[in-house]
């Protein structure tokens, strides 16, 4: 197993970047930076909890627009043409400390019981306008012989992906502008 650990500068505030977690169109913004297709599977509002903080439970599934996989190797790992990964994530809308992270779970679409990959993120405020998001992620891969090579491929794009973030945050943000404020109820009639 291999453990992950990112901590990067983004050029946002705290609740601006986590404002993104509620932005599926950001989430889409992503995966096609990755040549991926983005879809929302499910989605539901967790009860709140002792702490009185309501969560939400997302599945969702990215495709890559053209399969990694050798046509030659697919038919022994038992896919088709289609590759892509489920990805079940769990998070407070507006709590982002580590207590409340983004914690999320990866099924791969072959070795899916030999690969697991889990993480968690989070944000600390480090001014105004600037967020530190820190990360912990596990990988861990159940194969003899190529776990390690495997582990090794799959933490350098972990590694990469959480290196970008911020940039695509800011990126993503800049082409969106200011989140809109929040709906407020109308007023009761006089």
């Amino acid at each position: 197993m291999r453990i992950v650990h990112n901590d990067e500068v983004c050029e946002v505030s705290a609740d601006d970047f986590w404002s993104l977690r509620m932005d599926t169109g950001f989430d889409r913004f992503i995966a096609e930076g990755d040549k991926q297709i983005w879809s929302l599977l499910s989605e539901a509002e967790e009860p709140a909890g002792a702490d009185g903080a309501v969560a939400m439970r997302r599945h969702t599934k990215l495709n890559f627009k053209e399969n990694p996989v050798p046509t030659w190797l697919r038919g022994a790992l038992g896919g088709g043409s289609d590759f892509s990964f489920k990805v079940t994530s769990h998070f407070y809308p507006t709590l982002y400390d580590e207590a409340h992270p983004y914690a999320y779970s990866t099924a791969f679409p072959v070795l899916a019981d030999a690969i697991s990959v889990v993480g968690k993120q989070w944000a600390l405020a480090a001014g105004p306008n600037r967020c530190r998001l820190v990360s912990r992620v596990e990988v861990s891969v159940a194969l003899t012989g190529l776990g390690g090579s495997i582990e090794k491929l799959i933490e350098r794009g972990v590694k990469d992906a959480y290196k970008a973030l911020p940039r695509r945050a800011e990126k993503y943000l800049a082409q969106r502008g200011p989140r809109p404020p929040p709906t407020l109820p109308d007023p009761p009639p006089p």
